[in-house]
């Protein structure tokens, strides 16, 4: 497992946290933090006009002004995902003492009497400011002028091909400034996670009845453009047939499931009855692959660096790793700074500039394949490439939707339904790869 995955330590990950924290704590006069908070047209022209925010009514931590880390955080959980945004707001805050609080659990009230400024949600890069004056707005961007940055890795075609879904188009050319890469939850494929939002009757029941409650999770099993009825393998059940409706179901967030090849950390410290003392304990944190689930419920985890025969776990032993919590072969990483490498191409010296993309070839040791070159397999070491998200970059079998309507017909590419694809169609990128720029 070594050759393909990488640990960062969640323990040391804490403690940044925690010193990131005392800092914050003993400068607040001078620090500022660069945060992103997402919104309409409409509140953005508000905002501006005012120039200051309006605390809303309600959120994780009572009603506050709230932000996010990073620009794309901010776009993902515009509306709880179910919405994009239209204007991301940059600007500076003044945090002040910060109470980290899971959801819910906080509020403007209990904040201050607690001596505290400010709220960070616990697990979440989620800011809570309930002081308007500590907001400093530094610009706005559209996010439609976000879209048009995108544009293709230098080596690649003049434009991706997409295959449009429920149309007969075949595969069409699309340049970077018409389509959006799209957010998870705005489409659904085969293989998907869902819960049901409501309790739901199935046709056929089981041992345990024909109920489903409500959040119970299952897997879409069948092609969502194939018809208005789903059929779902509800997990835990043996249904023979168990159909739904879009209305009756949504798509799970990543961090809301477990499924075979998550990487997982261990919750505590875990003892197995295989090997020796020095490959027995699995210490808290560590990390681990989610090979299959077994009957009795119990999970076969094979943890990395150990050399422990695949084990078995309860779930509340372990926990999903967040995606920035590792490094795994085939993962799309950006140069941190300017690299510069003994070897030339094409589009000249070796030198690989900040922002560029490549894929992670391997983990031990690290080397990367940069987009658009052809210096081969280059070494980079952890304080010279990030991994990015994923709404930086669009590959292959990323499903995009049109940013306005497109012509194709006068390219001469039409079906039934005509040439024009409708803003907001999804498609399927079928070839072609794209980076920020």
């Amino acid at each position: 497992l070594k050759s393909w995955l990488e640990f960062v330590p969640p323990r040391t990950c804490r403690q940044a946290r925690l010193r990131c924290t005392v800092i914050l704590d003993s400068r607040l006069c001078s620090m500022a933090s660069l945060l992103f908070h997402a919104t309409d047209m409409a509140s953005a022209s508000e905002i501006e006009q005012s120039g200051r925010f309006r605390p809303g009514r309600k959120g994780f931590a009572g009603g506050a002004i709230y932000f996010s880390a990073s620009y794309d955080e901010a776009c993902c959980r515009f509306k709880g995902g179910k919405r994009n945004p239209e204007i991301v707001v940059e600007c500076e805050v003044l945090l002040g003492r910060i109470f980290e609080a899971g959801r819910w659990t906080m509020n403007q009230r209990k904040c201050s009497a607690a001596g505290y400024d400010s709220v960070k949600i616990v697990d979440e890069e989620v800011y809570a400011v309930y002081d308007p004056n500590r907001i400093t707005i530094r610009s706005f961007r559209s996010t439609e002028e976000t879209a048009t940055e995108l544009a293709l890795a230098p080596a690649s075609t003049a434009a991706i091909q997409v295959e449009w879904c429920g149309r007969q188009l075949g595969l069409v050319s699309a340049e970077l400034h018409q389509v959006i890469k799209a957010a998870s939850n705005e489409f659904f494929q085969t293989g998907d996670v869902v819960k049901a939002v409501r309790k739901l009757t199935c046709a056929d029941g089981d041992d345990l009845g024909t109920q489903v409650q409500y959040g119970a999770q299952g897997t879409l099993v069948s092609d969502p453009r194939a018809g208005a009825d789903w059929s779902i393998r509800w997990h835990g059940r043996s249904f023979r047939k168990a159909t739904v409706s879009l209305d009756q179901v949504a798509k799970c967030e990543p961090k809301e499931f477990l499924a075979v090849g998550d990487v997982v950390t261990a919750s505590f410290d875990l003892h197995g009855s295989v090997g020796d003392a020095s490959v027995r304990q699995v210490r808290e944190g560590a990390l681990g692959v989610l090979k299959s689930f077994r009957a009795s419920g119990e999970l076969a985890v094979e943890w990395v660096g150990q050399s422990l025969v695949t084990s078995t776990v309860l779930r509340d032993y372990i926990q999903k790793c967040k995606s920035r919590g590792y490094l795994r072969v085939g993962d799309v990483v950006k140069a941190n700074c300017d690299l510069h490498y003994p070897v030339s191409d094409a589009s000249g010296p070796g030198m690989i500039k900040r922002g560029e993309l490549g894929t992670l070839k391997s983990t031990d040791p690290l080397t990367i394949d940069w987009w658009g070159r052809s210096l081969g397999l280059t070494a980079a070491s952890k304080d010279q490439f990030v991994k990015c998200h994923p709404r930086e970059y669009i590959v292959s079998g990323d499903v995009v939707k049109a940013a306005f309507d497109l012509d194709y017909g006068s390219i001469g590419f039409s079906d039934s339904e005509g040439g024009i694809v409708r803003t907001g169609s999804l498609g399927i990128v079928r070839s072609g790869q794209a980076a920020h720029v």
